[in-house]
């Protein structure tokens, strides 16, 4: 599974997996939960945020397989 920054929009995250997610959330580690809208189908996610990613943010991804907790450095 693989999650990263859009680099043409920081209010969006990529999603990649190599299994089908169900139930997938995402909680920030210094936020409220985040407010996302997903779209997808069900192995390439398009997570929009609603508001950028903050440098060194832990992101949670909790799906209905397994719960994977995510280090994104972001640059300047």
């Amino acid at each position: 599974m693989k999650l990263m920054l859009d680099p043409d929009d920081q209010h969006q995250l990529l999603l990649i997996s190599n299994e089908a997610l169900e139930g997938v959330s995402l909680a920030l580690d210094n936020t409220e939960p985040a407010k996302m809208t997903l779209n997808g189908d069900n192995q390439h996610w398009k997570i929009g945020l609603t508001a950028p990613v903050k440098a060194n943010t832990t992101l949670k991804l909790i799906t209905s397989i397994n719960e994977v907790l995510y280090f994104i450095e972001i640059g300047e």
